[in-house]
């Protein structure tokens, strides 16, 4: 008798910029990833940054159970030497820099296929499914990784910060997909007196969702195409600056009018290859987002770049970009341009100099930094 394995297909995701098919086995899968980088404003000031990440997710086949389940847990590590940043940038230049961290829950939770629909449940954040597209993904500057009109104007769960989420995600075909995510209205550092990470409490902190439709081209050209919308209902809005708070200092204080509306943001991101032949590439990319002036700190940004592939490299294993933004605040403008190359030395290796000039009204920023990454 000739036994047939039958791999089920689990779960379409979005890292690293890239879409990945990752398929059911009733095998552990494991990952660790370490990012190193040193910062200079080409003057006297220094900074090293690290990020750990360790990632596990057990099918539940493994566990004799059901098929097309799994049990993720994600945890991050940060770690830097200066206390201070070496640029006053609102957009923030490097996407992983944030203040130590020895550990904390990234994601952990359950996530199960039913068809062509993925559910997820526990703790989860937006950068596991939102902004980071193919393109994107190779800048260090955050506004990249999600836009200002977000980071700035919720305190939601974006990195170091999660949330508890229940997410869904629905490919209509090869090429349409929506996602929506239902996340509490606040996000919380794990390990703080009178706070918690798993705090579910709509009355306090409201609760925020998050739904994207996204088209990719199904050519010999990538393309990827995303429209999405976050609304926040509850009495949370525009406190982004006070994340630090605990929850009972939260909830007390001011309620003025722009604190009791709900609150939305809305982006359009394009991504586009114009040209390839053999291992030379090219494409452009564009964002834009806005929201409400009266209710937010950042109303608009924008940003265009391009991408260029295969260069300086007989192996087509690097990548050129180039990337202008600007946010604009309800004080300032600030404008950033960033050039940026990474070279993948091995699948388990890469390293990748970057250069920020930044405008914030009128003030100037010139960052060097080079960043080395490692994973198994």
């Amino acid at each position: 008798m000739v036994r047939k394995t039958v791999y089920t297909l689990a779960i379409i995701v979005l890292q690293m910029g890239e879409e990945k098919v990752v398929f059911a086995q009733a095998k552990l899968e494991a990952s660790v990833q370490y990012t190193t980088e040193l910062q200079s404003d080409l003057g006297n000031r220094l900074n090293w940054v690290n990020l750990l990440s360790l990632r596990v997710a057990i099918p539940t086949e493994r566990l004799g159970l059901w098929s097309n389940g799994k049990l993720e847990v994600q945890t991050i590590s940060v770690y830097k030497t200066s206390r201070e940043r070496i640029a006053g940038d609102r957009q923030v230049f490097s996407n992983i820099e944030e203040d130590n961290l020895p550990f904390s829950p990234f994601l952990l939770g359950y996530s199960q296929q039913i068809g062509k629909v993925l559910l997820f449940g526990g703790l989860r954040n937006v950068n596991e499914d939102y902004f980071t597209t193919p393109y994107t993904s190779l800048f260090t500057n955050s506004s990249c990784g999600i836009y200002p009109t977000l980071s700035a104007n919720y305190v939601l769960a974006n990195y170091p910060l999660s949330a508890v989420c229940l997410h869904l995600e629905y490919r209509i075909n090869e090429m349409i997909g929506i996602k929506n995510s239902l996340y509490n209205g606040q996000a919380y550092l794990p390990f703080k007196q009178g706070s918690s990470v798993f705090a579910v409490s709509p009355q306090r902190d409201g609760l925020m969702d998050i739904a994207e439709m996204d088209y990719t081209t199904n050519s010999s050209y990538h393309g990827s195409y995303n429209l999405g919308i976050v609304v926040h209902g509850g009495n949370r809005c525009c406190d982004a600056a006070d994340d630090s708070l605990a929850p009972e200092q939260a909830s007390a204080e001011t309620t003025s009018e722009k604190h009791r509306k709900v609150n939305y943001t809305c982006w359009l991101s394009v991504e586009q290859e114009c040209w390839h032949s053999g291992r030379y590439s090219a494409g452009v990319l564009g964002q834009y987002s806005f929201a409400p002036s009266d209710r937010n700190d950042c109303r608009r940004y924008m940003a265009a770049g391009g991408i260029f592939k295969g260069l300086f490299s007989a192996s087509g294993e690097d990548t050129l970009g180039v990337v202008f933004s600007q946010a604009s605040f309800s004080d300032i403008r600030e404008k950033a341009l960033e050039i940026t190359w990474n070279y993948t030395v091995s699948n388990h290796f890469s390293v990748q100099p970057a250069f920020h000039f930044i405008r914030t009204g009128n003030e100037r920023s010139h960052i060097a930094m080079l960043r080395v990454m490692v994973e198994y």
